[in-house]
C-alpha cells in the first residue's frame, strides 16, 4: 500500500499512473494531473490520463512550478538509462 501526505490544496503529478492513478486526475474530476504513454481508460470508460507524453523526448510539458509533488511508480524502468537524469 502505498500512502501520500498531502494537503487538500496541492496538486500533485503522476507520471505513469495508467488505468489506475494513485493521484486524482483532472479528466476524473479532480486538481492532479496524470500523464501516461498512452491513453488509459477505467471500467466505465472513462479516460484516467489528462494527456500523453514519450517519457524519453525533453523537456515533458509540464513546468517545474506547477506542481506540489510528482509520485513516479510504475514508468521509471521503461525511460532509457541514457535518460534517467533528465527525466528526474
Amino acid at each position: 500500500m502505498i500512502s501520500m501526505r498531502r494537503n487538500a490544496k496541492d496538486r500533485w503529478l503522476e507520471l505513469g499512473g495508467g488505468e489506475h492513478p494513485l493521484v486524482h486526475p483532472t479528466c476524473l474530476g479532480g486538481r492532479d494531473v496524470n500523464v501516461d504513454v498512452r491513453s488509459c481508460f477505467d471500467a466505465e470508460g472513462k479516460s484516467t490520463v489528462d494527456f500523453t507524453a514519450d517519457f524519453n523526448n525533453f523537456p515533458l510539458p509540464v513546468s517545474s512550478e506547477e506542481f506540489d509533488g510528482v509520485v513516479c511508480i510504475y514508468c521509471l524502468e521503461h525511460v532509457s538509462w541514457r535518460n534517467i537524469r533528465a527525466f528526474i
